[in-house]
């Protein structure tokens, strides 16, 4: 796993920086432990509300919508340069730990 360089996350220039991650099945995961450390367990204190991938020039960007339970919203800017598209393992591998990560997540909504 990897750990994060601290920054906001507010804009693209203050988007996080997840390091020592080699590949996305590393990657990915980092980012949800950075966002728990930050806002709480998801499904309880936040939920997923949206994400998706941005470009700027020559960086790659996670962009994650949290919804908490007040119903107001938080984007959250992750740089993923140095590990997008980058995998170690088989796809189908990758895909599993993608899903059982959006599964945790939507696992319990926030009324």
């Amino acid at each position: 796993m990897g750990d994060s360089i601290e920054r906001s996350g507010e804009s693209l220039e203050e988007a996080i920086v997840i390091r020592g991650a080699e590949d996305s099945l590393e990657g990915v995961p980092s980012e949800h432990e950075y966002l728990m450390s930050k806002f709480g367990k998801p499904g309880e204190d936040w939920i997923l509300d949206r994400q998706g991938v941005g470009f700027d020039a020559d960086r790659c960007y996670d962009l994650m919508t949290l919804r908490f339970p007040d119903g107001s919203k938080k984007t959250v800017r992750f740089d993923i340069t140095s590990f997008y598209t980058k995998t170690s393992k088989p796809v189908h591998q990758f895909a599993d730990i993608l899903k059982n990560v959006a599964e945790e997540d939507r696992r319990k909504p926030i009324p």
